[in-house]
């Protein structure tokens, strides 16, 4: 990926990081490090006794899924 990975990264917002909540636009899930398969592959290297997946659905006020 030879494009900047934040999208609408600026002043503003290098000069807010670390001192608050900065929020920006990002390129990751257009890079192949960050498929599905690159992220099976990082999850069977990882030891098992480490490894704690959390998920959820579509929900956000389910809290039980």
């Amino acid at each position: 990926m030879t494009d900047p990975v934040l999208i609408d990264w600026n002043d503003d917002k290098r000069k807010d990081f670390r001192q608050g909540v900065v929020t920006a636009r990002h390129r990751l899930h257009m890079d192949p490090a960050f498929s599905e398969l690159a992220l099976a592959a990082l999850l069977n290297r990882h030891p098992k006794g480490l490894t704690d997946i959390c998920t959820m659905g579509d929900d956000p006020t389910d809290r039980e899924s």
